[in-house]
């Protein structure tokens, strides 16, 4: 059976780090000889962040994005994320 790793990030009002940390992220998942994926859990950010995360998805579909309608809190957004993780 084959696994996929999955990166869950919580995020709330990040627009301007998402590319980012995609970025830092590229080239360590890719050297890891498995399936992964990372999935952002937007927490009700009030900015830019889930545009940033349709564009990323949009070029990276391993690039997933869960967007939640208000801001619960970081521990709700990290349990969120890992519940819609492969």
């Amino acid at each position: 059976m084959d696994s996929t790793l999955s990166i869950v990030v919580p995020v709330f009002n990040e627009e301007g780090n998402v590319q980012p940390i995609y970025e830092a992220l590229l080239p360590v998942l890719s050297s890891v000889g498995m399936e992964w994926e990372i999935m952002f859990s937007d927490d009700g950010s009030t900015d830019d962040t889930w545009p940033a995360l349709v564009a990323l998805n949009r070029s990276d579909e391993r690039v997933k994005g869960l967007r939640l309608s208000r801001n619960f809190g970081h521990q709700y957004a990290l349990f969120a994320g890992l519940s819609r993780a492969t």
